[in-house]
């Protein structure tokens, strides 16, 4: 192990034990953390695979410099790298993913050199220019979905709530892209729209509350309390929703942070039907980075930590720590029967409640009849039957 390895192995034995999200994050780390979000990276655009301790080119992203170039195939043996002109080349051959990936990253407009090995056994050095390359497996993306009486229905999956950090005014959001996909699906004359959340870790506090601002008019969205006890109301300012016909929002045992707040607002104010898992993961609280070179006069870049700052409170004062957001309409997938969740987590925080906040209701769900058809058509399914009796094992 390197250096900065050791290091974290050391910070986060220490940092863990005040809570689950409170961890020290290297330089790398940080940086990994900021891409996934922002959803964007400088680079040559293709995906790079160990195999047996060799290096291999991977899926090419369609318009980014690999793939513009020419020159370089999926399956192409990566032998050396030169991350600038003037330098060395780099023998990657044994050497783990992530330092040569560093090592072709780097600034936009600056050029990487690479000794590839073709498949015929030929040798060949490309000369790349570094781009902006989108990761669009970040981004929201819809489709229509037709039902059985010929209906459409818009399907849009949000894998995060992707937010540029870096470029906070001038960056991708998630908020725009699920704006553009709802436009995109009312020009379908969709009669309603399936939010899916599964999965999504969450992300951005402030894309939340833009995003319930497409499907709710201006006001409070969640609140947050400190540990000085001070509470802080985030309300959307939405004018009008650009979507207020049927919405459901899908969750897992693995729909966190973010998406428990979108899920709870929804459910408070009536706007939404939560369909899926039982119950969310139960992560209730909010993280920020401290950059550790703020407190430490050095040249070396010493990494960051994310410390647990505020516990979040949905507008109705219930927490979702530990508990998550209860589903409208359950429905027991393959993970249902497994201990995923905070409240598996060591060190969790503790469940608590404050005052809800002031907000009007805009709509009145009929649940338990939902909840009735729903359970009828599940108990008919074999295939739902088959799933609980395998993931019961």
């Amino acid at each position: 192990r390197k250096k900065m390895d050791w290091f974290s192995v050391y910070m986060n034995a220490h940092t863990e034990v005040f809570d689950p999200h409170t961890s020290y994050f290297s330089p790398k780390d940080k940086e990994d953390f900021d891409t996934s979000f922002a959803g964007k990276v400088i680079g040559i655009g293709a995906q790079i695979q160990e195999k047996k301790g060799n290096l291999y080119m991977g899926p090419l992203v369609v318009g980014a410099p690999a793939w513009k170039s020419k020159q370089i195939s999926e399956g192409d043996k990566i032998l050396k790298v030169k991350s600038k002109p003037k330098e060395e080349y780099t023998n990657v051959v044994g050497m783990l993913v992530d330092e040569a990936v560093r090592l072709i990253r780097g600034e936009k407009g600056t050029e990487v050199i690479l000794v590839l090995q073709k498949k015929d056994g030929s040798i060949k050095e490309v000369k790349l220019i570094r781009e902006e390359v989108s990761i669009e497996d970040t981004f929201a993306r819809s489709v229509i979905v037709n039902s059985p009486k010929g209906e459409k229905y818009g399907y849009i999956f949000l894998p995060s709530f992707n937010a540029d950090f870096d470029d906070p005014s001038g960056g991708r959001k998630a908020s725009d892209d699920v704006k553009a996909e709802i436009k995109k699906l009312k020009a379908q004359n969709i009669k309603g729209i399936i939010l899916d959340v599964r999965s999504n870790g969450g992300g951005s506090l402030t894309e939340v509350v833009d995003i319930m601002g497409l499907f709710v008019k201006a006001g409070p969205v969640v609140q947050a309390k400190d540990s000085y006890g001070r509470i802080q109301v985030l309300k959307s300012r939405s004018n009008a929703p650009i979507w207020d016909g049927p919405l459901v929002i899908m969750q897992s045992e693995l729909s966190a942070s973010a998406s428990e707040i979108l899920a709870g607002a929804m459910k408070d104010y009536g706007r939404a039907v939560v369909v899926g898992s039982p119950h969310s993961y139960g992560k209730g609280t909010v993280q920020n980075f401290i950059d550790i070179n703020r407190f430490i006069n050095t040249n070396e870049d010493l990494g960051s930590l994310k410390i647990t700052i505020q516990k979040f409170y949905r507008i109705n004062g219930k927490s979702t720590q530990l508990k998550g957001v209860d589903a409208d309409i359950p429905m027991n997938d393959f993970f249902s029967y497994s201990e995923i969740g905070e409240k598996y987590r060591d060190y969790a925080l503790p469940w608590d409640q404050i005052s809800s906040a002031k907000y009007e209701p805009v709509g009145s769900l009929n649940i338990k009849s939902l909840l009735e058809n729903s359970q009828k058509r599940l108990a008919k399914n074999s295939n739902y039957q088959l799933l609980q009796e395998s993931a019961k094992w």
